[in-house]
């Protein structure tokens, strides 16, 4: 019985690793298209710097006076302003895609480790539920861990739905 339960309980942690592997995952999506919304603001704001500095050096205009010299430098300077910081939130997403991606990496080396010890346990429960000189008590057992890894497997597959 004991012997059993830590089977279990081996079982239900590569469940909840799994799972916390999709988090991650979903985690990494989401940073991945905050980067992307980051890109498409600064290829905006590069867009409206250039109109802007076209506007600055085009001072040929016959209203082009220094108050709205003064307007545009304004706006140059805030553009420029924003572009700085999107520059650092990019660097700091890119920094945590990095590590996630990594720990993902990680994770995935441990989760396929973790699926073929599990897969090892469950071909040696069938072995058991198969084998014509197992005491019965050791083929309900087995048959006890090959339902419950099923049912659970199916349970959280439910969920990442």
């Amino acid at each position: 019985m004991v012997e059993d339960r830590e089977i279990l309980d081996e079982d239900i942690q590569v469940l909840e690793h799994s799972q916390m592997v999709d988090v991650a995952e979903k985690e990494n999506e989401e940073a991945s298209e905050a980067l992307k919304a980051i890109k498409k603001r600064k290829e905006a704001l590069e867009q409206r710097r250039t109109f802007e500095l076209g506007k600055l050096l085009d001072n040929e205009e016959t209203d082009f006076t220094p108050e709205r010299k003064q307007e545009a430098e304004k706006k140059l300077s805030a553009i420029d302003q924003e572009m700085l910081r999107l520059g650092g939130e990019e660097k700091e997403f890119q920094t945590i895609l990095g590590v996630k991606k990594e720990y993902m990496e990680k994770e995935m080396k441990l989760l396929q480790i973790d699926k073929e010890e599990l897969e090892k346990a469950q071909k040696k429960d069938l072995e058991i539920m198969n084998d014509k000189d197992a005491s019965p008590y050791e083929k309900d057992a087995a048959e006890e861990r090959v339902d419950w890894r099923d049912k659970e497997i199916r349970r959280r597959n439910r969920e990442r739905s």
